[in-house]
């Protein structure tokens, strides 16, 4: 698979999530404060009544205030304001999710037409919505049950400041700050269960739609940042059978996790060159009889690897010219030391900072990870380059990639 495909649907993955999640957060934002404007004008008028009270030498003990007939009826319109809340938050949630569904599939579908698959037929309606309603975690929660879930904990804890405040004398200013403290907390709950059931949407559409477009195998991308975490490190580059990909597994392994999936064309690369023989051998009933598979290629281009490039040079001084260009990103070295570091390069043996493949025309490639060297040797054993690569390792992969689909085509 192409830079360029990786790119652009990562790219285009990661900014339609951002304007979603954007665009969410704005409209749970707006009935967030709504809500905590009608709790903190009932609360703050209690509390008032009870102070009062109180400096009338009307104690009220906090077990007698559950009792307490105005309480009771505080309780219930704070119910009724935060019921208007969770069922805000589920409408707005369940509209961006099927949104999201829908963006995914169209865009995937536009794209496959000229990539992956020259047929391809949409997600229907049914399929979005249950995309968008699926249940996934192993406690076999749906994500409105999290709402509803965290509206109660929301509820419980204002009951609770109300009675704490009480209890020590507090301030109405000190109650204030202490009901915003408890709707952050509820808010930032409502944020995490939509950033990762967004994510999951994303991520579960664009599985569904590579499905629709024959993709075999998916790769995990990570998104390379800051706040990248070990967990989602480990999985980055991990390449997985579509029919295997899954939430934990090719995508979506914790909470607010931001990795997204990719089509991986080529398929796994730990497949024996067996199997992938096999495979291509296989394939379009019977018609890859006229291809080779990997191992009949590599037997023909192995030797090419153990050549000795110890004195080997461009084939012409036009050649040699033409690579001068190259001579500033090594600190402006001599042509003799350009054409000594190809020679080492492509004489290294490999290692995990020394990869190499053998292309399809019979030319080595060499990539060092640590300094980002690319070099090309030719079959004639002549030195076709040296460079800096664009893109580093994983522009080196590509090309290793792109090379071996070449060969089973």
């Amino acid at each position: 698979m192409s830079n360029y495909w990786v790119d652009r649907a990562t790219e285009q993955a990661r900014k339609q999530y951002d304007k979603s999640l954007e665009d969410l957060e704005k409209e749970l934002a707006r009935y967030y404060k709504i809500a905590l404007k009608g709790v903190r004008t009932d609360t703050v008028a209690l509390f008032q009544k009870i102070h009062d009270e109180m400096e009338k030498g009307e104690p009220l003990g906090t077990d007698s205030l559950y009792r307490y007939n105005r309480f009771i009826q505080l309780r219930n319109r704070i119910q009724q304001e935060l019921n208007r809340l969770a069922t805000e938050e589920i409408k707005a949630m369940g509209r961006k999710y099927e949104d999201m569904a829908r963006y995914v599939n169209h865009f995937i579908a536009d794209e496959a037409k000229g990539t992956i698959s020259k047929d391809f037929l949409l997600l229907d309606n049914e399929k979005v919505k249950e995309i968008a309603n699926s249940v996934w975690c192993a406690d076999g929660k749906h994500w409105s049950e999290r709402v509803w879930d965290k509206t109660r904990r929301l509820q419980s804890s204002i009951e609770k400041g109300l009675v704490d405040s009480v209890a020590r004398g507090a301030s109405k200013d000190d109650l204030v700050k202490d009901l915003q403290s408890i709707f952050n907390v509820s808010f930032s709950n409502a944020d995490r269960i939509a950033r990762t059931e967004l994510a999951h949407v994303q991520n579960r559409s664009t599985l569904e739609s590579y499905k629709k477009a024959g993709v075999e195998y998916v790769e995990t991308i990570v998104a390379n940042d800051e706040r990248l975490c070990d967990t989602c490190s480990r999985h980055n580059g991990k390449i997985t059978p579509i029919g295997e990909a899954r939430e934990g597994k090719a995508f979506l392994f914790h909470p607010n996790c931001r990795c997204d999936i990719v089509p991986y064309m080529t398929g796994k690369e730990d497949l024996t060159r067996d199997a992938k023989e096999d495979r291509v051998e296989n394939r379009n009933d019977g018609k890859a009889k006229k291809q080779k598979g990997f191992r009949t290629i590599f037997k023909q281009l192995e030797d090419i690897k153990n050549y000795d490039w110890s004195k080997a040079g461009f084939a012409t001084p036009e050649k040699q010219q033409h690579h001068e260009k190259h001579l500033a990103e090594y600190g402006n070295i001599s042509i003799e030391e350009y054409i000594e570091k190809a020679r080492d390069l492509l004489n290294a043996d490999e290692s995990e900072d020394i990869i190499a493949f053998v292309g399809d025309a019979g030319f080595l490639y060499k990539y060092r990870i640590s300094s980002n060297d690319f070099a090309l040797g030719s079959p004639e054993g002549n030195i076709s380059t040296l460079y800096k690569l664009k893109g580093g390792f994983s522009a080196f992969k590509d090309l290793r990639d792109e090379n071996e689909w070449k060969r089973i085509r």
